[in-house]
């Protein structure tokens, strides 16, 4: 196996790519100075179409970052050790591939940002990620969110599963309401937690009516 061989793992897929000539060497050097560091990121740009720009996210420092998605870490700018990864438990499965990924190695070790500019992470207008498709969308992230409560609670985190909690009600009930299972949106019940607000029901509403009209 070629794990068996290999003392760090970086993964470079799709129509990603990789423009920093040392992008590498650069991470594999922290590291190896580093050793209560489990994976270094980078800097990146984002191409949406032709159209390249500064890359638009936050980035991620802790596992607490990581599950309540207030950065994100382009799978292209890592490098992380095969050692960590190696004891990832992988048994549960998730839509999105990852955040599981990121949760296990940062519950064991830190994690490091370079500042240099090393990828180009492509943003396609159709994916499991960025689909047009509301319903499509909104089921992904609701499997997001499930992901991110699982690795909450297997690490007793509990204020951040509690947060995490809310947003999957909230992400269900909006999906209950753009299919038009009212039903199901009266037994979430989602304003027992204080959170859809009207602006945000209208809007859905509107969706609904203009899905139907098609």
């Amino acid at each position: 196996e070629w794990h068996d061989k290999a003392q760090y793992i970086a993964i470079c897929e799709g129509d990603d790519y990789w423009i920093h000539p040392r992008k590498l060497q650069m991470q594999v050097d922290f590291l190896e100075k580093n050793e209560e560091y489990g994976m270094v990121y980078t800097n990146y740009y984002e191409r949406i179409g032709d159209t390249i720009q500064n890359g638009k996210f936050k980035p991620v420092y802790n596992i607490e970052d990581c599950l309540l998605k207030k950065g994100f870490i382009p799978t292209p700018t890592t490098l992380y050790r095969t050692s960590i990864y190696l004891q990832c438990d992988f048994s549960t499965k998730f839509l999105l591939g990852d955040v599981p990924i990121w949760a296990q190695i940062m519950h064991v070790s830190k994690i490091k940002r370079l500042i240099d500019i090393t990828t180009v992470y492509r943003i396609l207008p159709e994916s499991a990620s960025h689909s047009r498709d509301y319903e499509k969308r909104q089921k992904f992230i609701i499997s997001t969110w499930e992901a991110r409560k699982y690795f909450a609670d297997k690490y007793a985190l509990t204020d951040i599963s509690r947060q995490l909690g809310k947003q999957i009600i909230k992400s269900k009930a909006l999906l209950a309401l753009y299919q038009g299972k009212y039903m199901d949106y009266l037994r979430i019940k989602p304003w027992k937690y204080g959170i859809l607000n009207m602006k945000t029901l209208l809007m859905i509403i509107q969706k609904r009516l203009q899905n139907t009209k098609k």
